[in-house]
């Protein structure tokens, strides 16, 4: 695996190279065997194998001093998935060891009294031995096996034992109160064989730049906590549970006092709560959850390294780095025709693509062909792909005739259907079938683009059907002043009363989901208690699903659900109304969900939220013009009536400033009033209410809503 500097008193030194699959263990052997006073800044624990360890960071006791163990390799060689091997022969940094022998308990006894004299320290509590002993020690080998032969022996001795484990990092001292609430969770009956260690950072630690290499928790830090808890491995699977459960209550506690935005962890203690890829497949949205955790900014750049390295994610885990997705097809062969790459068949394709022992079969009964994409001499990067052998018939990209077609008239039809809800691009020309999201049914839980949309050739009207069977939304829309045509009758639709029941809906229970879900928003400073007083619960299943229940007289009339991955949908035929409109009073309207419950946490419980996010601009339609973009508002208009003051707290961005005019210009300019997000920078400002929460705390947000100013337009045309 790699090649280590050792030196000691006297500058003696030496370098040793392993293979990944060796302990830690054994390389502290081999160190033994040369001098017992070499000595490599590794782990403690006993049979961890060097080549995750190291690659994670590798810490242990000596961190302070020489920092991790991958702050000490020389060259590291790495196989591929073609079994090629090579050295990056790059120093990452070779730290000079000045001393090893930190010094005897002659000198440590003044120490510790001149800084901790209450803890009477003496000679006879302490245990004085060489550091390969210590590595002995720690591990927990009985002391009557002083031989190093014991440092061989792969097998573990006594019970087998099962573990829960996590990790958090403090950069504020966490306050004296909340310390000792900890010991009433280490006294609770299900703890067991419960540690918690505090492994003090700084030193070292604090001069290596968080971007020297992927382990990113450098200065800043003053201490990391490891959380485990362990238990016999025969004990019963509700015993199991009951200890991993009160693991991720303890974890729960430390919420406030930790890291946040994100909230951070070491890799080697892999965390399956905070996420894991679904189905064994790995996407950058999905892997970015517990990436950003584990890597924080570095971890596009190990995505990147990814890509290049292991294109087709032959190598992976559940919370493995995932490869960016590869081109398609015809970007591929633009770019080889351009003379930008080169393509060549790839050799493995084969054993790649057919064998049994890997999900990477293609489910097409086409051929695949895999290519690797090589840069020419214009070219300095690379570029991976794969396409299949007999391509689909190529769709004309050319830009049809419009031959008498009034381009205006035409952009007003797209108006018109902006305002329904239905998104037309610039590439959206009369003569030709697109297949749009369905503004009503939003393609269902799978998002399929189910709406078949087409401007006819002269450009008069457009027309539009929802091929989704539980669906079927149709229509029409004309340029000239006819009303848009909507064959779907909104007073007609069946009101069938909506129960958390009929939908599928059950509480943030302690499963691993509704675990996950909490911490999500708990990362997001949202409480339970919140959460519980908005009715945001989780869809049944096997999926990790937020359900925001919308209501009216406290009954549900709709509920749009969300993905982490912020993916987006709403029950069918759902009647548009405000999220929180039973708190309606002096309202304040936000942009998401999110944003109304960080309001309550600021005490600000008159707020409401749109159901459908913001639009790119500004229509330049009549607010009076019909439509179901904005029939949200026409819905709770007898709420809004009895409003004397609306405080728009939309988003700070565009789309953001565009939904507040587009509220303001339907609710009424003259009774709204409009926040404005303090500084964030020299260069920025916060985006939302969820944003102010999160680095000013709620009564910075409460201040700056109440010192709403009247509203003026910011939208420049």
């Amino acid at each position: 695996m790699s090649k280590q500097p050792l030196t000691a008193p006297g500058n003696m030194a030496c370098k040793l190279g392993f293979a990944v699959e060796v302990t830690t263990l054994k390389v502290f052997r081999t160190i033994a065997e040369k001098s017992r006073t070499l000595c490599f800044p590794a782990s403690v624990c006993p049979t961890v194998g060097v080549g995750g360890h190291f690659s994670g960071g590798g810490y242990g006791t000596l961190l302070r001093k020489y920092g991790l163990a991958a702050d000490n390799i020389i060259d590291a060689h790495i196989v591929d998935v073609q079994g090629s091997e090579g050295g990056n022969s790059k120093i990452t940094i070779q730290a000079l060891f000045n001393s090893l022998f930190l010094g005897g308990v002659d000198r440590l006894i003044p120490l510790m009294e001149n800084s901790f004299p209450e803890l009477g320290l003496t000679r006879e509590d302490c245990l004085e031995m060489s550091w390969i002993e210590s590595i002995l020690y720690f591990a927990g080998f009985p002391s009557e096996e002083e031989s190093l032969g014991a440092l061989l022996n792969r097998t573990v001795s006594g019970v087998p034992l099962s573990y829960k484990a996590k990790s958090d990092y403090v950069k504020q001292p966490i306050p004296e109160a909340a310390l000792e609430g900890i010991w009433d969770k280490m006294y609770e009956e299900q703890v067991g064989g419960a540690i918690l260690i505090f492994r003090p950072y700084g030193g070292r630690m604090d001069e290596i730049s968080e971007s020297e290499t992927p382990f990113p928790h450098r200065a800043g830090n003053i201490y990391k906590i490891q959380h485990l808890i362990h238990w016999e491995k025969e004990r019963s699977k509700v015993e199991s549970q009951r200890h991993i459960n009160w693991m991720r209550e303890l974890y729960a506690y430390f919420t406030p006092y930790v890291s946040n935005n994100p909230r951070e962890g070491y890799v080697n203690y892999r965390d399956l709560d905070i996420g894991i890829n679904s189905n064994n497949i790995t996407s950058y949205t999905q892997s970015s959850i517990w990436g950003i955790k584990y890597f924080k900014n570095n971890f596009n750049r190990l995505v990147h390294v990814k890509t290049r390295v292991d294109p087709t994610n032959f190598f992976r885990n559940e919370q493995s780095i995932p490869p960016l997705s590869s081109r398609v097809k015809k970007t591929v062969e633009e770019m080889a025709g351009s003379g930008l790459i080169q393509c060549v068949r790839h050799p493995l394709h084969t054993a790649l693509f057919s064998s049994k022992r890997h999900c990477l079969r293609t489910p097409c009964t086409t051929a695949t062909f895999f290519f690797f994409l090589f840069p020419s001499r214009a070219s300095s990067g690379r570029v991976y792909s794969h396409s299949t052998a007999h391509p689909s018939p190529q769709a004309n990209f050319e830009q049809r005739q419009v031959g008498t077609v009034d381009v205006p008239q035409v952009n007003v039809l797209k108006q018109k259907m902006e305002v329904l809800g239905i998104t037309c691009t610039d590439s959206c020309v009369p003569g030709r079938y697109y297949n749009v999201l369905c503004p009503m049914c939003k393609g269902g839980q799978s998002m399929e683009r189910s709406l078949s949309l087409h401007i006819v050739q002269n450009g008069d009207f457009a027309m539009w059907r929802c091929f989704r069977i539980d669906c079927g939304w149709a229509g029409r829309a004309f340029t000239d002043d006819r009303v848009v045509h909507d064959r779907v009758d909104k007073e007609a639709k069946s009101t069938r009363p909506k129960t958390e029941e009929s939908l599928g809906l059950v509480p943030l229970n302690d499963k691993i989901f509704g675990f996950q879900l909490i911490t999500y928003f708990r990362e997001r400073m949202i409480s339970e208690e919140t959460l519980r007083r908005n009715g945001v619960m989780q869809l049944s299943g096997d999926k990790c699903i937020i359900a925001f229940t919308y209501k009216r007289n406290g009954l549900i009339v709709g509920c749009k659900y969300r993905t982490i991955e912020k993916r987006f949908w709403q029950e069918k035929d759902t009647e548009k109304v405000l999220y929180g409109l039973d708190d309606i009073n002096d309202a304040a309207e936000v942009e998401g969900e999110i944003d109304k419950l960080s309001m309550e946490e600021a005490g600000l419980h008159n707020c409401v939220s749109v159901p459908g996010g913001a639009p790119k601009n500004v229509s330049k339609l009549s607010s009076l013009a019909k439509g179901t973009a904005y029939q949200y508002l026409q819905n709770c208009k007898q709420y809004f009536d009895k409003v004397c003051r609306i405080i728009l707290a939309t988003d700070g961005d565009m789309p953001g400033q565009a939904l507040a005019e587009e509220l303001a210009r339907r609710l009424g300019k003259d009774r709204c009033w409009q926040v404005r997000w303090p500084k964030k920078d020299d260069c920025s400002c916060f985006k939302d209410a969820n944003e102010v929460l999160n680095y000013m705390g709620p009564d910075a947000l409460r201040e700056v809503v109440e010192s709403a100013e009247i509203y003026r337009s910011r939208i420049v045309d």
